[in-house]
Parts: C-alpha cells; structure tokens; sequence
C-alpha cells in the first residue's frame, strides 16, 4: 500500500487535487469525492506510464540491478497540517473540520 499526501482546492464548482509526491497527478472533479476517485485513477495511470517507460529505457542496458528501496526519514508537514491530519485528508471521505484545513 502506498500513501500519498493528495490536496484538494475549490475552484468555483470544481474540486481540484493533486499529489504532493507525484509530479503530474492532477485530476479535479464537481465533488470532493469525484476528484479524490478521479485522483486514485490519475496516479494509478501515471505510475504504469512510468514503469513502461522504465522497462523500455532499461531493455537496452547490459546490466540491471533491481531492488525495493525503503526510505525512513521523518514525516515533513506542510505547512500546519500535522501528520495524523493528512494521512486523514487522504484517507477518508470527509472533508476535515474548518479548523484543521488549511489553504496551502
């Protein structure tokens, strides 16, 4: 399982999201939760895109190492959003109370 750190903005009747960590995953929808939907196919879409590329990039190559990188450094928020507030923005279907969102 993955996770990712996605930030909706309302713009006039549309919801738009991206994605922190994935440069190029936008998506918006009419409803919080339509962008959100739309966003998961968005990233799904752009992440197989990248591994094809990858695949056809390295095919030429007369060596190749492949392995799971595991990062552990410490959660950085952004802004004042804490941790357990975006994991929960990204997490649920509601859309957080007035005094933990936060206009980035």
């Amino acid at each position: 399982m993955f996770r990712f750190n996605a930030v909706y903005e309302k713009h006039g009747d549309e919801w738009v999201a991206s994605v922190i960590e994935v440069p190029g995953a936008l998506s918006q929808g009419k409803t919080l939760n339509e962008a959100r939907e739309n966003l998961r196919d968005a990233i799904h879409d752009l992440l197989i895109e990248r591994q094809q590329a990858t695949e056809a990039d390295i095919a030429e190559a007369s060596e190749v190492v492949r392995e799971v990188l595991e990062l552990d450094f410490p959660f950085v928020p952004t802004n004042n959003l804490t941790r357990m507030q975006t994991v929960n923005l990204c997490e649920t279907n509601a859309v957080p109370e007035a005094s933990t969102r936060t206009r980035l």
